[in-house]
Protein backbone atom coordinates (compact mmCIF):
# COMPACT_ATOMS: atom_id res chain seq x y z
CA UNK A 1 0.00 0.00 0.00
CA UNK A 2 1.43 3.28 -0.93
CA UNK A 3 1.14 6.24 0.98
CA UNK A 4 -0.50 9.36 -1.25
CA UNK A 5 1.82 12.43 -1.57
CA UNK A 6 1.98 15.07 0.30
CA UNK A 7 1.14 18.57 -1.27
CA UNK A 8 3.43 21.34 -1.06
CA UNK A 9 1.28 23.49 0.94
CA UNK A 10 0.99 20.83 3.46
CA UNK A 11 4.95 20.20 3.57
CA UNK A 12 5.59 23.80 4.63
CA UNK A 13 2.97 23.91 7.10
CA UNK A 14 4.72 20.91 8.90
CA UNK A 15 7.55 22.17 8.80
CA UNK A 16 6.14 25.58 9.81
CA UNK A 17 5.17 23.32 12.66
CA UNK A 18 8.11 22.48 13.42
CA UNK A 19 10.27 25.62 13.55
CA UNK A 20 7.15 26.98 15.44
CA UNK A 21 7.83 24.63 18.15
CA UNK A 22 11.18 24.75 18.40
CA UNK A 23 10.97 28.51 18.63
CA UNK A 24 9.18 28.05 21.31
CA UNK A 25 11.08 26.35 23.28
CA UNK A 26 14.11 28.08 22.96
CA UNK A 27 11.86 30.97 23.92
CA UNK A 28 11.53 28.35 27.45
CA UNK A 29 14.91 27.91 27.77
CA UNK A 30 15.65 31.93 27.68
CA UNK A 31 12.87 32.61 29.69
CA UNK A 32 13.89 30.12 32.74
CA UNK A 33 17.67 31.62 32.81
CA UNK A 34 16.61 34.99 32.52
CA UNK A 35 13.73 34.18 35.16
CA UNK A 36 16.24 32.37 37.61
CA UNK A 37 18.26 35.55 37.19
CA UNK A 38 15.53 37.72 37.90
CA UNK A 39 14.28 35.80 40.74
CA UNK A 40 17.70 35.20 42.32
CA UNK A 41 16.90 31.37 42.17
CA UNK A 42 16.69 28.65 39.10
CA UNK A 43 14.05 26.72 40.72
CA UNK A 44 12.25 29.83 40.75
CA UNK A 45 12.39 30.58 37.48
CA UNK A 46 11.95 26.83 36.28
CA UNK A 47 8.76 27.51 38.34
CA UNK A 48 7.57 30.77 36.72
CA UNK A 49 8.62 29.74 33.37
CA UNK A 50 5.97 26.52 33.56
CA UNK A 51 3.38 28.59 35.39
CA UNK A 52 3.67 31.21 32.71
CA UNK A 53 4.00 29.13 29.66
CA UNK A 54 0.83 27.19 30.21
CA UNK A 55 -0.87 29.97 31.50
CA UNK A 56 -0.32 31.90 28.57
CA UNK A 57 -0.47 28.80 26.27
CA UNK A 58 -3.75 27.78 27.34
CA UNK A 59 -5.06 31.11 27.29
CA UNK A 60 -3.91 31.75 23.73
CA UNK A 61 -5.69 28.74 22.42
CA UNK A 62 -9.16 29.01 24.68
CA UNK A 63 -9.17 32.64 23.65
CA UNK A 64 -8.52 32.61 19.62
CA UNK A 65 -9.68 29.34 18.74
CA UNK A 66 -12.68 30.81 17.41
CA UNK A 67 -11.42 34.01 15.73
CA UNK A 68 -8.85 31.17 14.11
CA UNK A 69 -11.86 28.86 12.98
CA UNK A 70 -13.83 31.66 11.83
CA UNK A 71 -10.88 33.60 10.05
CA UNK A 72 -10.52 34.11 6.36
CA UNK A 73 -7.06 33.39 6.63
CA UNK A 74 -5.46 31.25 9.46
CA UNK A 75 -1.96 30.91 8.37
CA UNK A 76 -1.69 34.99 8.46
CA UNK A 77 -3.17 34.89 11.56
CA UNK A 78 -0.16 31.88 12.40
CA UNK A 79 2.53 34.23 10.87
CA UNK A 80 1.12 37.40 12.62
CA UNK A 81 1.24 35.54 16.13
CA UNK A 82 4.81 34.00 15.51
CA UNK A 83 6.60 37.51 14.85
CA UNK A 84 4.43 38.72 17.73
CA UNK A 85 5.55 36.23 19.84
CA UNK A 86 9.43 36.70 18.68
CA UNK A 87 9.51 40.35 19.22
CA UNK A 88 8.49 39.59 22.47
CA UNK A 89 11.28 37.52 22.87
CA UNK A 90 13.63 39.70 21.87
CA UNK A 91 12.52 42.67 24.12
CA UNK A 92 11.64 39.93 27.26
CA UNK A 93 15.68 40.23 28.43
CA UNK A 94 15.43 44.11 29.00
CA UNK A 95 12.22 43.64 30.77
CA UNK A 96 13.29 40.73 32.72
CA UNK A 97 16.23 43.30 33.30
CA UNK A 98 14.07 46.04 34.49
CA UNK A 99 11.87 43.68 36.67
CA UNK A 100 15.57 42.98 38.75
CA UNK A 101 16.08 46.13 39.41
CA UNK A 102 12.64 46.94 40.53
CA UNK A 103 11.15 44.05 42.03
CA UNK A 104 13.76 43.72 45.33
CA UNK A 105 12.38 46.89 46.82
CA UNK A 106 8.83 46.90 45.84
CA UNK A 107 8.27 43.54 47.40
CA UNK A 108 10.32 43.96 50.44
CA UNK A 109 10.56 40.98 52.81
CA UNK A 110 8.41 38.51 51.15
CA UNK A 111 10.74 38.29 47.83
CA UNK A 112 14.12 37.89 50.03
CA UNK A 113 11.97 35.26 51.86
CA UNK A 114 12.41 32.27 49.04
CA UNK A 115 11.13 29.72 51.73
CA UNK A 116 7.83 30.87 52.37
CA UNK A 117 4.57 29.73 50.58
CA UNK A 118 3.82 33.84 50.24
CA UNK A 119 6.94 34.18 47.92
CA UNK A 120 6.44 30.99 45.87
CA UNK A 121 2.76 32.60 45.21
CA UNK A 122 4.08 35.94 44.32
CA UNK A 123 6.97 34.75 42.32
CA UNK A 124 4.50 32.52 40.38
CA UNK A 125 2.22 35.23 39.66
CA UNK A 126 4.85 37.82 38.70
CA UNK A 127 6.38 34.96 35.91
CA UNK A 128 2.77 34.53 34.83
CA UNK A 129 2.18 38.40 34.04
CA UNK A 130 5.54 39.19 32.56
CA UNK A 131 5.76 36.25 30.10
CA UNK A 132 2.25 36.09 29.50
CA UNK A 133 2.16 38.12 25.94
CA UNK A 134 4.56 36.24 24.44
CA UNK A 135 2.86 32.98 25.42
CA UNK A 136 -0.15 33.81 24.91
CA UNK A 137 0.45 34.38 21.28
CA UNK A 138 2.56 31.09 20.79
CA UNK A 139 -0.81 29.46 22.34
CA UNK A 140 -3.08 30.99 20.36
CA UNK A 141 -0.71 29.90 16.84
CA UNK A 142 -2.03 26.41 17.65
CA UNK A 143 -5.80 26.51 16.45
CA UNK A 144 -4.24 28.38 13.55
CA UNK A 145 -2.91 25.40 12.43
Amino acid sequence: MSTPERAPSDRLLLIAFVLSGAAALGYEILWTRLLGLTLGHETLGVLGTLAGFFAGMALGAALLHRRAAEGRDPLALFARLEVSAAIFAIVSPDLLHLLAARLPPLLGPIAGDNQSGGALVLTLVIATLVLLPGTFCLGATLPAL
